[in-house]
């Protein structure tokens, strides 16, 4: 896969199609990101270890250049919904989108392991999160009771916002005194999570950076899940798929809870 991922970005180099390509690059034994500007540069490019490329891609917007970007399934949304947000202009990106293998979708929990476009790779079957089911099982006290008992592990290291591709607000909330007192740990429950959660809830792709970066290993996969569900449930709204602003930007006038739960 790696080597057909390289004729594609060998191709589009060549063509002019593209002024560079962001992907991976392997060399002395460390692996980052990197713009492959020419061909001959490709024999560093690699495609592992899975690596959030999203953000990345925020610093080259001011770029007119057309440029290419290796894209897992959960990178595409990432850019679909940072393009909402101003952050990229997608007219200005070619994506080359690969598909994770099995393996990789389990160790995710992704229930989407493929882009929507794919360049490279098959699709696999998604993966269910098995935490999220037994969640969903619990009486409301007893879903209450687990949250608070993981919240209260919290260190407020603000690893989960600090590398979560879509977190690009210029005055976070989560540092508002009002909102989350400094020098108290862990945080009021459930204030500090809840806030990010929120602000998240109508964006996140499934992609588990905020998870993988928590030092005390608190699901905040399931829990943003959870709300990708209750979004899809409610607004029949699809974060990185659907072409329309947030529902949350707008009154349930212009955008009624299905059903009319509101009403």
């Amino acid at each position: 896969m790696e080597e057909q991922v390289k004729q594609l970005v060998s191709d589009l180099l060549i063509g002019g199609k593209v002024k560079g390509v962001l992907g991976l690059k392997k060399e002395h034994g460390q692996v980052g990101p990197y713009l492959f500007t020419n061909a001959r540069e490709l024999k560093h490019l690699t495609l592992t270890p899975k690596y959030s490329i999203a953000k990345i891609a925020i610093r080259l917007t001011p770029r007119k250049e057309k440029i290419g970007i290796v894209v897992r399934g959960c990178d595409e949304r990432n850019l679909v919904e940072l393009s909402k947000l101003n952050q990229v202009d997608l007219q200005n990106i070619e994506m080359i989108g690969i598909a994770c293998s099995k393996e990789l979708a389990e160790e995710c929990r992704c229930v989407t392991p493929y882009p929507m476009k794919i360049a490279v790779g098959e699709k696999v079957e998604g993966v269910q999160d098995p935490l999220k089911q037994k969640l969903k099982e619990m009486t409301l006290e007893d879903r209450n009771a687990f949250w608070k008992a993981q919240f209260m592990k919290c260190q407020k290291c603000y690893g989960c916002r600090n590398s979560c591709p879509l977190c690009a607000c210029i005055i976070c909330e989560m540092e508002q005194k009002m909102w989350v007192p400094k020098g108290i740990l862990p945080p009021e429950t459930p204030t500090y999570h809840l806030i990010r959660a929120f602000h998240i809830a109508d964006k996140c792709s499934g992609c588990g950076e905020c998870e993988r970066a928590c030092p005390v290993g608190i699901p905040l996969k399931t829990l943003e899940s959870m709300l990708v569900d209750d979004m899809r449930e409610l607004f029949e709204y699809e974060m990185g798929v659907d072409e329309r602003s947030s529902p949350l930007l707008t009154s349930l006038e212009e955008c009624p809870l299905k059903g009319g739960v509101h009403d």
